[in-house]
């Protein structure tokens, strides 16, 4: 007789669990009890705690498209930061290595001083100094910082910065402050003309590319790439 209860008593039992163990709203049930997110529910304060994740990230985002921003207004500049480095007679292949290193320079987070004329040159500025070539400058400078979107110059696969010297007493020096910088011999550098800013070149200052070497280099044969890598050993010109 006891068996037979319960077996009954199994029987009632499965025959009211199951139905509720189906047609049960698990989710509201957990809330209503205040269940720990781990039993596999997210609680209201995860929820916000989620959601306040999310509004911070927003501003890191703005943040950084704005120097995205800064960056891409900067390389518009590009064109007077280059005309300052121009003489009447560089050729295109000096040009074109000097504006990619302009890039590298302003990606690097370089700052070009707008009111110092030997690192810029406004359109005003320059129509007073090339007169009636400026016509022509601007078309053939706007063409090659076009065209030195084409490359990247990295060291270690980062663009860093490196100073553009008007021209160095027969060597460049290496750096302590940007190591990557070497000694390099460039004897060359009284053939070539001085660039528009006339900058002095002490031992302090010799650290970089010179724009007089570059000119003569790239006048007696060599490519833009060639002669910014005599400079700067180490370094890669990517194609984009």
């Amino acid at each position: 007789m006891k068996k037979i209860v319960s077996v009954c008593i199994v029987f009632l039992f499965f025959l009211i669990a199951v139905p509720m163990l189906v047609f049960v709203d698990y989710d509201q049930l957990l809330n209503k009890l205040n269940v720990p997110a781990f039993f596999g529910v997210v609680s209201s304060s995860a929820d916000q705690a989620a959601s306040a994740t999310a509004d911070n990230a927003k501003p890191q985002k703005s943040e950084n498209k704005k120097t995205t921003d800064d960056i891409a207004a900067a390389k518009k500049d590009a064109a007077n930061v280059l005309a300052a480095k121009l003489t009447p007679n560089m050729n295109d292949n000096a040009l074109l290595a000097l504006a990619v290193v302009i890039n590298a320079n302003i990606d690097a987070g370089v700052k070009y001083d707008k009111n110092n004329t030997d690192e810029f040159l406004s359109e005003a500025k320059q129509q007073e100094l090339f007169s009636k070539k400026y016509e022509n400058y601007k078309k053939r400078i706007d063409t090659i910082v076009k065209k030195s979107q084409n490359y990247k110059l990295v060291y270690s696969k980062k663009t860093v910065e490196v100073p553009i010297l008007t021209k160095v007493n027969g060597a460049t020096a290496a750096s302590t402050n940007l190591p990557y910088l070497q000694a390099v011999a460039s004897p060359w550098d009284n053939f070539a003309e001085e660039t528009t800013a006339q900058a002095e070149n002490t031992s302090e200052n010799q650290s970089g590319i010179s724009a007089a070497g570059i000119e003569h280099l790239t006048a007696n044969g060599a490519d833009f790439a060639q002669a910014l890598l005599w400079y700067l050993p180490g370094f890669k010109i990517e194609v984009l």
